[in-house]
């Protein structure tokens, strides 16, 4: 989504409400959900992971990825271009991707211009070229308990090396929380949430 500041076209970045997260309803049929996040251990070791589905909440692919030592910050932004780099949404025919992040940090880096001298710049620009190349992407933040099937693979990720890992079928342990998605009545996700 876009809006007007002075005059410049600027993505938004989309906060959603706490009261209203528990889980998400279905949304429009030509939009995918891509659920993503990255975790850092203590020893700086860095993974991410991340899941996509569709509007009827069906498992259509999930990643993971280690990636060496990080900050949580460019863990985090590498975690929202691996997902965004995966061709899965074009492949399959979806129109616009709504991409879930818990780092409101990493949503606001890709969204809004930070100093030239960052030295996160390279990740954030190849983010940034995704997010507008990619046609419809909104980003949203919300929090590691609605994206606990990325967050789960991001730790699973550790055990990766650096290249992009696949996964085709929901984990065991994804399982039951993709079912209570699919079962959920209440919604959490909403394309009128505010900046």
């Amino acid at each position: 989504m876009e809006c007007s500041i002075n005059n410049k076209l600027r993505h938004q970045v989309f906060s959603i409400p706490a009261a209203k997260e528990r889980r998400w309803t279905p949304q429009p049929q030509d939009a995918v959900w891509v659920d993503m996040n990255g975790l850092v251990k203590q020893q700086q070791s860095a993974a991410c992971g991340g899941l996509i589905r569709n509007s009827e909440r069906d498992w259509l692919m999930g990643f993971r990825k280690g990636l060496g030592c990080s900050s949580i910050t460019e863990t985090k932004l590498e975690a929202i271009r691996t997902g965004l780099e995966l061709e899965v949404a074009k492949q399959l025919g979806y129109a616009k991707i709504m991409v879930y992040s818990d780092s409101l940090e990493a949503c606001d880096l890709i969204m809004r211009m930070c100093a030239a001298d960052n030295p996160l710049q390279p990740v954030i620009n190849d983010t940034r070229d995704l997010v507008f190349r990619k046609g419809e992407v909104t980003l949203h933040h919300t929090s590691r308990t609605i994206i606990e099937c990325a967050d789960f693979l991001a730790k699973i990720g550790h055990g990766d090396y650096t290249d992009i890992v696949l996964v085709p079928k929901a984990p065991t342990k994804c399982l039951a929380i993709l079912l209570e998605d699919k079962e959920a009545t209440t919604a959490g996700r909403s394309n009128t949430a505010t900046a």
